[in-house]
């Protein structure tokens, strides 16, 4: 579960979701989160990165991350 605290509403995320968040709170790139998961899960690489940045582009929809390069 995540908190947006700007609505104060939770986004509740499956497991994978999670573990994608958790690469990518520790600043990790997509491409490291993708590919770290999929060695874990054994799954495609690039089948795994898309929804790692499918993940990104909702976050940053709903204003829960930010690319911090482009906000100074």
């Amino acid at each position: 579960m995540l908190l947006d605290l700007a609505s104060g509403r939770f986004l509740a995320l499956n497991p994978t979701a999670a573990a994608m968040w958790r690469g990518l709170a520790t600043g990790s790139s997509a491409e490291e989160v993708a590919a770290e998961l999929a060695a874990t899960l054994g799954v495609d690489e690039e089948w795994l990165l898309g929804d790692v940045l499918r993940l990104v582009v909702d976050l940053q929809e709903r204003g829960v991350l930010v690319d911090v390069e482009t906000t100074g």
